[in-house]
This record gives structure tokens, sequence and C-alpha cells, in this order.
């Protein structure tokens, strides 16, 4: 516990220090910043809470990213439908398919991860 919390606390003076948010890395032609890691369906589900939270549960910002594409919930077939995939317990640590698909439809894949391992 207290090496895991030295460990974190290390990490966020450091991201503070380079004025980043915690946890990522900046991409200086975009002016963005990027997670380091992959999001997990568990993190997404976090992040609806949130939304959920802030903006209530019929509001525009939290039904436009908990309604996601047919064809995605299609081709997750033994669930009935999305949300009961990300929501299985099994699945909390898999990567997220929603933002993974969504990356790729709006990003060019080779500049992506050409400026990401430049900034890494």
């Amino acid at each position: 516990g207290i090496f895991f919390s030295s460990i974190l606390l290390i990490s966020n003076i450091v991201s503070f220090s380079q004025k980043l948010p915690p946890g990522t890395i900046k991409v200086k032609e975009l002016d963005l910043f990027i997670d380091k890691n992959e999001l997990k369906n568990i993190d997404w589900l976090e992040y609806l809470y949130w939304l959920k939270k802030k903006y209530g549960e019929n509001s525009t910002e939290f039904n436009r990213y908990f309604l996601t594409d047919v064809a995605l919930a299609k081709s997750v077939k033994k669930y009935q439908s999305i949300s009961m995939y990300i929501n299985k317990y099994q699945q909390f640590n898999f990567t997220n398919l929603i933002m993974t698909i969504k990356k790729y439809q709006q990003f060019n894949v080779t500049n992506t991860l050409t400026t990401f391992n430049k900034y890494q």
C-alpha cells in the first residue's frame, strides 16, 4: 500500500510539474492530451457513471456516449446488448471495443501512431 501510494504520488508530481493531466502524454501539434494506456471497460463504466451523475440519465451528454453504434452491438452476438457486454464482470479489464472502434473511425491510424510514438 505505502509503496504503491508513493509511486502514484511521484507520478502525479511529475505530471503536475510538466502541467500534464495524470496518466497522459501531450501531442504537441494538436495541443491535445491522450491516455498513456488503452481504455478498459471498467474505465468506460466509470466515465458513464460520472456523466450520469453530473448531467442526469436523460441528458444529451449522457445518451450521446451511452448509446452505441448498432453495428458494434451486432458484432458482440452472444450478448443481447453492448451494455450487457461492458457490464459483464469478466470483461472489466478488456480493452473497450467502443473506444477502439471509434478511435479508428475518427483518426488516421498511421498518423496517430506516428505522433504517439514520436512523443513517448
